[in-house]
């Protein structure tokens, strides 16, 4: 599952073309899936989508429960309100 984190609410739909992720974003999708593996308790990676890059999970163990998601969605939420995360240079 691919999903990315956006830096202001675009609709209620569930789904976000790729295309229209900022720079910003897309690194921001980069430091928080680096920043969660850091931490050590989950495991997701960022990848390129169409020449986009965005997060991807992939619940591999079967004694996941819909907690662990919930979880991993609010460690990525408080993540991406830290300042020094927002901080980290944009790629040109």
């Amino acid at each position: 599952t691919c999903f990315t984190y956006c830096d202001s609410p675009r609709s209620r739909r569930r789904k976000v073309p790729v295309e229209s992720l900022s720079a910003r974003e897309q690194r921001m999708n980069l430091a928080l899936a680096e920043e969660i593996v850091r931490r050590g308790w989950a495991w997701i990676s960022a990848t390129g989508l169409r020449g986009v890059t965005v997060m991807r999970m992939m619940v591999i163990n079967y004694a996941t429960r819909e907690r662990h998601l919930r979880r991993l969605v609010a460690d990525l939420e408080q993540l991406a309100r830290d300042p020094a995360l927002r901080r980290l240079p944009i790629p040109r």
